[in-house]
């Protein structure tokens, strides 16, 4: 059966071009708390793009074990990536933390997902089905 075509490509998000070739990402990782309960959010930028890749997960990124349901979230201005603080929203108001920043490796990109290096370790982002990912910790 042959290999199918990445779908990272969602209506009105930017596309991420698939690679082998390593390269070296901005990264950040925001808890946002409102109303509606918590979650965190995957911002990846890479170099020479004007926005940030994002994904919204109910659970902390790099700290489980256990895979972790990502949706994809609309791209985000650069300077998103260091916000912190209150923010008013569509349903309310909201506060935003900056829980990390920093620099990711980004090994490759194809149809198995966005697989990066965070503090020496291997994470992948698995496209399941529509904006829905699967954020898991390699070994």
């Amino acid at each position: 059966m042959p290999k199918q075509k990445p779908i990272f490509y969602h209506y009105g998000f930017a596309k991420i071009h698939p690679t082998d070739k390593e390269e070296i990402w901005e990264y950040s990782i925001q808890l946002h708390k409102n109303q509606n309960g918590k979650h965190w959010d995957l911002r990846l930028a890479r170099p020479g793009e004007p926005k940030a890749f994002s994904w919204s997960m109910k659970k902390i990124p790099l700290i489980h074990t256990k895979p972790a349901l990502a949706m994809r979230s609309h791209d985000h201005d650069l300077r998103a990536m260091d916000f912190q603080g209150d923010m008013e929203t569509q349903n309310g108001y909201g506060t935003i933390k900056l829980v990390q920043r920093g620099k990711a490796r980004v090994k490759r990109i194809d149809e198995d997902g966005i697989v990066i290096e965070i503090n020496e370790q291997d994470y992948r982002l698995r496209p399941l089905k529509k904006k829905r990912y699967l954020f898991e910790k390699l070994i």
